[in-house]
């Protein structure tokens, strides 16, 4: 039964491990969840144990395994502008480590966090099969420890493995990546007033933390054996409309005049060398960043989030990145927030609450 077997979770603290923990839970799991020594954790109860250490401490990696029946490992480095030896050492090395300790221990099952940025740019929606071809350090970090894994069941390993490729994640307990789109409208809103509005750029989907937490307790029950699924909901926007729906969600007015249009991507593509420049990104951050420091102190907020824009994201500006996640529902998933209008209001709402952001209106 459920409630016999105990799930191993890398990354318990953050913002799709703090669901995971708790969907594991409401489903009769106990848990063995790990993260950063001083990162908290927003659960607890009598069938979880916490264990606390650095992913890249082998020795700690090593010993993760022991008295569980099954892994999901989503402990990961997500910030996609520090250098490669950090990023291998989080999401290569420890995954190596703790799969080749997985193997030894016999652990059942271990479903494998990757992300949907390592494929190729398509003109149509991506599937599993799609090539991959990883751009950045991130990107590289998380194709290789997928080819590891699966050489390994190449070559007779017995776990279970399933692999997830999540798109772009928002959700609360989240500062990386979109949650930096959650950050301009304060800015916007308590300096100008109001919000221009942006029109155009690549498309893409999303999806809610709280959705990639339940897809992987799904393919933890229900996921074929050396398998992989898109985790992303259908909603596909332009950029701008990432923006723009963030904007007014969060209670502002988003002026159809003046409009701010992001150049096709052929335009992109031609003028990413001087747009990635990272003097211009050292400017911009610091800038955003002085006003970010007067409202935190104005709203007394906390110092959880930081509006931080890293010249790696330029990459997602030149192609559209839709990803096709049918795979998934064809086994039974269904996604809590279908659209990203209504996964930035939960998490909007969150922050004002928990006081990441200030509210729009004081």
């Amino acid at each position: 039964m459920a409630y016999r077997e105990t799930v191993l979770v890398t990354g318990a603290g953050g913002g799709v491990g703090t669901y995971l923990v708790r969907e594991l839970l409401s489903a009769g799991y106990k848990v063995k969840a790990t993260d950063l020594p001083g990162k908290p954790f927003a659960f607890g109860g009598s069938r979880v144990k916490e264990v606390r250490g650095d992913l890249t401490d082998r020795q700690f990696v090593e010993d993760l395994p022991y008295g569980v029946d099954h892994i999901i490992h989503a402990g990961a480095a997500l910030n996609i502008g520090l250098p490669w030896e950090v990023l291998k050492a989080v999401n290569l090395d420890a995954t190596v480590w703790l799969w080749n300790k997985a193997v030894e221990c016999g652990i059942e099952r271990f479903v494998f966090f990757s992300s949907a940025s390592t494929y190729q740019g398509q003109d149509r929606p991506i599937v599993e099969t799609d090539p991959q071809e990883p751009g950045g350090f991130y990107e590289k970090s998380k194709f290789l420890a997928e080819k590891a894994l699966l050489r390994s069941k190449l070559d007779g390993a017995e776990p279970h493995l399933t692999m997830l490729r999540p798109a772009l994640i928002i959700g609360p307990f989240s500062t990386a990546l979109l949650a930096a789109v959650c950050v301009a409208p304060p800015i916007l809103k308590h300096t100008l007033g109001f919000s221009p509005r942006l029109s155009g750029g690549p498309r893409t989907n999303a999806v809610h933390a709280l959705d990639v937490a339940r897809a992987a307790l799904h393919v933890l029950k229900n996921g074929e054996d050396t398998e992989v699924y898109n985790v992303a909901n259908d909603d596909v926007l332009p950029f701008s409309e990432f923006f723009n729906v963030a904007a007014e969600e969060y209670g502002m007015t988003v002026l159809p005049f003046p409009t701010i249009f992001i150049p096709p991507k052929p335009v992109m593509q031609q003028i990413l060398p001087i747009a990635s420049r990272p003097e211009l990104f050292t400017a911009l951050n610091l800038g955003s960043g002085m006003l970010w420091k007067r409202l935190r102190k104005k709203f007394n907020l906390t110092d959880d989030l930081t509006p931080k824009i890293d010249k790696e994201m330029m990459g997602y500006a030149v192609r559209d990145s839709v990803f096709d996640a049918a795979k998934l529902s064809a086994t039974g998933f269904e996604y809590t927030f279908n659209t990203y209008r209504s996964a930035i209001k939960d998490v909007l709402d969150w922050y004002v609450k928990e006081k990441w952001i200030p509210p729009c209106s004081p």
